[in-house]
């Protein structure tokens, strides 16, 4: 056998191997903290935020129908931006506008990124008021550091955020998304970790979600960040059910979520994450609704 043949078989089984790691207690710990904002991103009033955080901003835009609240989140020192994700007719319509379009944010530069059309009219309709929102909140609150979070849509959202936010020179320490599809082209990628460490972008995944398996590749969008997979179905997910998995530097991992099969893209794995209901408007239970 060749030797170069001998070295790829080692490569892919290295790529095997890697294709799932075991993450910490403390990887999970962040995890269930951040989704608990994902949540209460879909609270038109969050009255009693989570993690004992305090509500500073809502931010509304009727137009695009598209939300975002920023939460001050003392314990950690944080300023917790988080964009809700899918929750009326009109975001569908946005949804499923999936042709790709030059990125336009305002202050972002690259001629060679696309990204999901319904997605970036939604967050042009919020760019304005979420930049003055985040700075405004930054300055008041000296030391604080800017984490961005969304479910599904919001996902999305918050991945564009990133990109525009530290276009505009808003420093991004660290990103979570759950059930984010995809949004972009490998080059929106590329510009999005110039701005946040690709360390510290958490892009979870539920189960057999089916909202991370679109748009299709084959359009020209493609994940970008490692994904942490939750397997266990239902409210059965603990660090020692969710797996790391690596984004190759070409392609994606179809190890994880990208593998599963599903029925509709909306299933139940994509509306409950890190163990509780998620994209619900009416009850919220990370904003004091109680549980039935």
């Amino acid at each position: 056998m060749r030797t170069s043949s001998i070295v790829a078989l080692a490569l892919a089984a290295v790529s095997q191997v890697a294709a799932q790691t075991a993450i910490t207690q403390a990887t999970w710990n962040g995890i269930v903290q951040y989704t608990r904002f994902a949540r209460a991103a879909y609270a038109v009033n969050c009255t009693v935020p989570p993690n004992s955080s305090v509500a500073l901003t809502y931010i509304n835009n009727a137009t695009v129908d598209g939300h975002a609240t920023i939460f001050r989140y003392d314990a950690a020192k944080q300023i917790v931006l988080t964009f809700r994700g899918t929750a009326t007719p009109a975001n569908w319509n946005s949804d499923l506008d999936f042709g790709t379009t030059a990125l336009t944010i305002p202050g972002t530069s690259c001629s060679s990124c696309n990204v999901h059309t319904g997605f970036q009219k939604i967050y042009n309709g919020l760019a304005a008021s979420v930049l003055a929102s985040t700075k405004a909140a930054l300055k008041a609150n000296p030391g604080y550091s800017l984490v961005i979070v969304g479910h599904s849509l919001g996902g999305a959202l918050a991945s564009l955020g990133a990109a525009a936010l530290g276009a505009n020179g808003v420093k991004v320490a660290t990103v979570y998304t759950f059930g984010e599809p995809r949004n972009g082209n490998s080059d929106f990628g590329t510009y999005l970790f110039r701005f946040v460490n690709k360390a510290n972008y958490f892009r979870v995944t539920h189960s057999n979600d089916g909202v991370p398996q679109v748009p299709p590749a084959f359009l020209g969008y493609t994940h970008h960040g490692d994904e942490y997979w939750e397997q266990a179905t239902g409210y059965n997910n603990t660090a020692a059910t969710t797996v790391k998995c690596a984004q190759p530097l070409v392609g994606e991992n179809n190890n994880c979520d990208l593998g599963q099969s599903n029925d509709v893209f909306i299933n139940y794995a994509h509306v409950t994450y890190t163990n509780d209901v998620i994209g619900n408007v009416l009850h919220v239970h990370d904003c004091g609704a109680a549980y039935p």
